[in-house]
């Protein structure tokens, strides 16, 4: 055990924080081998191991969250704090200009800028995700600073960058001169001023809050309403960060909705002519994004962009190659979770083996590489 982990262990034990769980089936490395190790890469103690499936050592873990939004598919399930962050800005009075400091920061209260409240996390700031930070520009927040100028002097000090590089993903996904998101590095100056501080786990008591419920559903109690149904969709094979992101999307009507979506989180697809309608990259598809529908006759596969975690397992296991990245969606695609038919092809049947295929050739591509492949063998379909 290192130093992080024992400076740690009193701390995990006093928070009480229910553990993180693992859904093992969730993971990449299930339908493709060696396809995805951001967990483990992630992890500052080691405490994921990836041989023979996902593993999270609970000795070593810190309890974190950076795992949380580290993998693709939602293999790990926890406190994300997201809701309770949501809630406690939803009680403000006043939120436009709003402070993120977590737990640890000693000054937390102490700092340069004006703003409506400083806000502190039960845990690390690497537990909060993209679509968290997104949804708080839903609720009419239009500027978050993220405090990391306490992290040098922490034992956690390492997830600092993990921090950045998640609110640089949440600046690209919400572009928007009106709103910013900031991160605050340098110690604070020597005149400093008094803001309201309040711990998410303890959100003040608003008298409006109260009211507007009465008058009318306001942006911010729609928003906290969609993040707890997409919490509770727990059956759904799409990830609960994807989930959120959605809802965090359709949060923000200030963007145009021919906006394009960054590449970190969306991606759109294209299948050629080459495809042969064996249906395995609909199989390994973890979200269902990319679906085989087949008929009597033909063959077709659609695509939800706003499903797909771009994995790459359609691409890397289309032996055909007739898949590819194409761009990105638009904003109103996503919203709508529109569904696009990529490719459909006019089904025939191998006169060797009967099995269905669309495309030129005489056989099916299984019988075709036997043919000229006497001592090998090709994949057979999935």
């Amino acid at each position: 055990m290192n130093i992080l982990q024992i400076a740690l262990a009193i701390e995990k034990w006093a928070a009480k924080q229910a553990p993180i769980t693992v859904q093992r089936e969730r993971c990449l490395n299930t339908k493709r081998k060696d396809a995805c190790s951001a967990c483990a890469l992630a992890c500052p103690t080691d405490a994921i191991r990836l041989e023979g499936g996902v593993q999270l050592q609970p000795e070593m873990c810190i309890q974190c969250g950076l795992c949380l939004h580290a993998c693709p598919t939602g293999v790990f399930s926890g406190d994300d704090e997201a809701y309770r962050l949501l809630y406690c800005v939803a009680q403000l009075v006043d939120h436009e200009s709003v402070e993120l400091a977590c737990k640890f920061h000693p000054s937390a209260a102490q700092g340069s800028q004006r703003v409506d409240a400083v806000l502190t996390t039960t845990r690390c700031l690497s537990a909060l995700n993209v679509p968290t930070y997104a949804a708080l520009f839903g609720m009419g927040v239009h500027k978050v600073i993220v405090r990391l100028d306490a992290c040098a002097n922490c034992t956690l000090a390492p997830l600092s960058g993990s921090i950045e590089q998640t609110v640089a993903n949440a600046q690209r996904l919400v572009p928007d001169g009106k709103r910013s998101l900031v991160v605050e590095k340098d110690a604070a100056p020597r005149r400093t001023k008094t803001r309201p501080i309040y711990a998410i786990n303890n959100p003040p008591l608003s008298r409006r809050a109260v009211f507007q419920r009465f008058l009318g559903a306001t942006p911010s109690e729609n928003v906290l309403t969609a993040f707890k149904d997409a919490a509770e969709s727990e059956a759904s094979p799409i990830p609960l960060e994807r989930r959120q992101m959605l809802e965090a999307l359709r949060a923000l009507p200030h963007l145009r909705s021919d906006t394009q979506l960054p590449e970190q989180s969306f991606t759109n697809l294209a299948v050629s002519s080459a495809c042969t309608a064996c249906g395995v990259c609909s199989r390994v598809c973890p979200t269902n994004a990319l679906r085989a529908r087949q008929e009597a006759a033909t063959f077709a596969l659609e695509f939800t962009a706003a499903h797909c975690i771009n994995c790459g397992n359609c691409i890397d296991l289309c032996h055909e190659q007739a898949v590819s990245r194409a761009g990105t969606p638009t904003l109103d695609e996503v919203r709508q979770e529109q569904v696009t038919t990529l490719y459909t092809g006019t089904l025939r049947h191998c006169p060797k083996c009967r099995a269905p295929y669309t495309g030129d050739g005489e056989f099916c591509p299984i019988c075709t590489y036997r043919s000229q492949n006497l001592f090998g063998d090709k994949l057979r379909r999935g």
